[in-house]
């Protein structure tokens, strides 16, 4: 980890130091005056110690650079504009407002922001697209999917097969019945049709995975009685109830179940009512020992009887 950071701060030098002397380039149309030598040189020093001081305590040498995300690019644009604003306070309080460039802040501030940004995200490109294990770079045999949906799930879904360069799956495309994404492009892959055109769909593919978890009864039905016209093998992502605390991924994929073809509304229940019915009461539960009488004493319990009473022909789940 010490030599890591080490490295990382290593090529924080280099760019501010580069940085810095292209602004100085820019600022004086790459002929700089040798009166400006010695500003540029002492603002190298500082600005490399401002900066490696500023990443170092925002966390950024721990952040992992081939998985750089939306969030770390936060991150590093909040800790560039923090270290320069160090940087300018130095200036300010060392030079006053007087003998150097003031334009050449505002340039190096550009500058840094393009330069820190693009060394962190070119990492995380080498890692997805060209190393050795990369999607990319795969020689291994990968099963072909067709994605039916392309909202968030689908968004996810993708975004985790292109990134993990264990996954044994490849993307075809994607089916949706959104008229305003039709023939758009979701991760660089085709929104091709909706889902009553599955069927004539000419495009190879091995396999098709349904990523509409919030799809009704009825939809679902539509869903797979399009998939079975295709004669390709057909998985689902679970419904929202059965993704309550997990992440969507492609552990979580199954079978298409006769209860995602069942699938109803959610029922609305009038909990104050509940309160009334249950609040200090008596309540005595039959069966309680099996499956759904053991969730209803859990759910009673919520309400604050004054007494639960439990019945059940076997003792031992009682017990």
């Amino acid at each position: 980890m010490r030599n890591r950071t080490i490295q990382l701060a290593a090529i924080d030098v280099i760019t501010v130091g580069l940085c810095l002397t292209l602004a100085f380039l820019l600022r004086f149309e790459f002929s700089i005056s040798k009166e400006f030598f010695p500003v540029l040189s002492d603002w190298v020093i500082w600005f490399s110690i401002s900066q490696i001081t500023v990443f170092y305590f925002i966390g950024l040498y721990a952040r992992i650079w081939r998985y750089t995300s939306l969030f770390d690019l936060y991150a590093i644009i909040a800790a560039v504009l923090i270290s320069t604003g160090v940087s300018i306070m130095y200036v300010f309080f060392s030079y006053g407002g007087e003998g150097y460039p003031r334009s050449v802040l505002i340039l190096y501030l550009i500058l840094n922001m393009i330069t820190t940004t693009t060394t962190r995200l070119s990492v995380r490109v080498y890692f997805s697209h060209y190393h050795e294990n990369s999607v990319f770079t795969s020689t291994r045999v990968k099963k072909t999917l067709l994605l039916i949906g392309a909202g968030k799930t689908g968004d996810k879904i993708a975004r985790e097969i292109l990134t993990t360069h264990r996954n044994q799956y490849s993307i075809a495309g994607f089916i949706d019945d959104d008229p305003q994404k039709r023939s758009g492009m979701l991760h660089g892959k085709k929104i091709f049709c909706g889902i009553k055109d599955l069927p004539e769909l000419k495009t190879p593919y091995d396999e098709i995975l349904i990523t509409t978890p919030t799809a009704t009864g009825d939809q679902m039905r539509r869903i797979v009685e399009a998939c079975k016209l295709t004669g390709k093998h057909y998985k689902t992502v679970p419904g929202l109830s059965e993704l309550i605390d997990k992440e969507i991924t492609m552990d979580v994929i199954r079978d298409v179940s006769y209860a995602d073809l069942l699938g109803r509304e959610e029922v609305k229940l009038d909990m104050e009512s509940i309160q009334k019915m249950l609040y200090q009461k008596r309540v005595l539960i039959t069966g309680a020992g099996g499956s759904i009488g053991s969730e209803l004493v859990t759910q009673c319990l919520s309400f604050n009887p004054s007494e639960m009473i439990c019945v059940d022909i076997n003792e031992e789940k009682i017990y």
